[in-house]
């Protein structure tokens, strides 16, 4: 499981906190993914739907449609946004400072295959099990029990 982060601009010096909770966020500078991206939708859950309702009332919005562009416009225009720590890891050196983990419960994604009952390539689904472990770091892997695994929302096409 991935912990989420939060990173603010380079504009501004970053708090001396170093864990943050959801209310610590001032949601009038928030950057976010595009409608319909997952990332977006658990950022949204994160933050008790209290952002969409202020990206509703804006004369216009801030949104991405692509991590590294997200964080490139926090950076440049000011204001912060949440990342999966797993995303992280390619952010440039300047950018670690910035970065602030999640007080507990930490919230985290969770990864899950889901297929129906009549599945039968099972060495399929194994073997692509096996290359997304071998990608996440075993310290992303643990289990505790101060996590608040954020689901992520469906919504009819």
């Amino acid at each position: 499981m991935s912990r989420w982060s939060l990173i603010s601009t380079k504009k501004k010096k970053p708090s001396v906190k170093k864990t943050v909770n959801p209310d610590d966020i001032d949601l009038t500078k928030i950057w976010m993914m595009n409608e319909g991206n997952c990332l977006r939708n658990q950022v949204i859950n994160l933050c008790n739907d209290q952002v969409e309702k202020l990206q509703e009332q804006r004369a216009f919005r801030y949104e991405s449609g692509n991590v590294d562009t997200l964080r490139k416009m926090v950076d440049r225009n000011g204001g912060l946004s949440v990342f999966p720590e797993l995303s992280t890891r390619e952010f440039e050196e300047d950018a670690f400072d910035r970065i602030r983990y999640f007080s507990d419960p930490e919230p985290v994604r969770e990864i899950s295959l889901v297929t129906n009952e009549h599945f039968v390539k099972m060495g399929i689904l194994q073997s692509l099990m096996d290359t997304i472990l071998e990608m996440v770091p075993e310290k992303m892997r643990a289990q505790t029990k101060n996590r608040k695994i954020l689901r992520i929302q469906t919504s009819k096409l």
